[in-house]
């Protein structure tokens, strides 16, 4: 089957107008603008980053705590507990072995 370029009939100049005024361009919307503060806004509102805060924060506090020297009178009883405990775990280190 041959292609006819004259079978082809478009748009007239009046249907084309009529359709534009009745629909609009021919274009995609434009995108909705997202400053700084709503994408921060955004985010904060996710689970995952909240979990994600939550569980950066313990480090910290337990390094700040571990991060002290033991005070005179915890240096004392870990002194005192040290062979006790040497004594009750030596059995298991020797089996183990």
């Amino acid at each position: 089957m041959p292609f006819a370029l004259g079978a082809i009939s478009g748009l007239t100049s009046e249907d084309a107008a009529l359709r534009q005024r009745q629909a609009g361009f021919n274009e995609l919307p434009a995108p909705d603008r997202r400053g700084f503060l709503r994408i921060v806004g955004e985010v904060n509102r996710e689970p995952m980053f909240a979990l994600l805060v939550a569980g950066e924060s313990m480090p910290v506090h337990k390094r700040a705590s571990s991060d002290q020297q033991p005070t005179g009178r915890a240096l004392r009883s870990i002194e005192t507990e040290q062979p006790r405990l040497q004594r009750q775990l030596w059995p298991f280190v020797r089996n183990s072995h």
